[in-house]
């Protein structure tokens, strides 16, 4: 029959198993960094998200209370119906969780 050739060299099956079991533990550990790597991803993103949804939210009652009340000051007194009545209808329309205005006569 024919006879095997002999390479020269010989197999080291221990150095073998230690080279593939040490590739393995690299690729455990890696999966194990990038799970939690991503999941303080998630979590960071979900933050600032969540910052971001909580300043539109609130964004018509600060444009409401920096913008408009101060508008009313500006008149220093001579705010009339006709005028009042359109700075009412105004505010009515364009934010829709002011309900009723009350204006009061200091005289």
């Amino acid at each position: 029959m024919v006879s095997e050739k002999d390479s020269g060299y010989r197999k080291n099956f221990s150095l073998i198993v230690t080279f593939i079991g040490l590739i393995s533990a690299i690729f455990i550990l890696s999966l194990f960094l990038a799970y939690n790597f991503s999941k303080k991803n998630i979590e960071n993103d979900f933050v600032s998200a969540k910052a971001n949804v909580l300043e539109e939210s609130i964004k018509p009652y600060n444009d409401f209370f920096l913008n408009k009340l101060p508008e009313v000051s500006f008149y220093n007194g001579y705010l009339d119906s006709a005028t009042a009545s359109k700075f009412i209808d105004t505010i009515l329309i364009q934010y829709p969780f002011v309900t009723k205005v009350i204006f009061y006569d200091t005289e």
